[in-house]
């Protein structure tokens, strides 16, 4: 979407980062996942042919909808 996202993340005690890895894998990747969705960008991306008229609402991603 044309902006840097940053993670600051803070644990405390011993371990308490142990999980940590995973979750950011898991919050990146639904940022990319969002950004396939939402981009107006590319040019192939739902919410881009949703606004040139290529594709109704239906046909879009049910979180398209949602946000609309």
């Amino acid at each position: 979407m044309g902006t840097v996202v940053t993670f600051d993340v803070y644990a405390a005690g011993p371990g308490a980062g142990a999980d940590l890895e995973p979750r950011l894998a898991a919050a990146i990747a639904r940022l990319h996942e969002t950004d396939t969705v939402f981009s107006t960008w590319n040019p192939g991306s739902p919410v881009s042919r949703l606004r040139r008229g290529e594709t109704g609402v239906g046909d879009c991603p049910a979180e398209v909808a949602l946000v609309l």
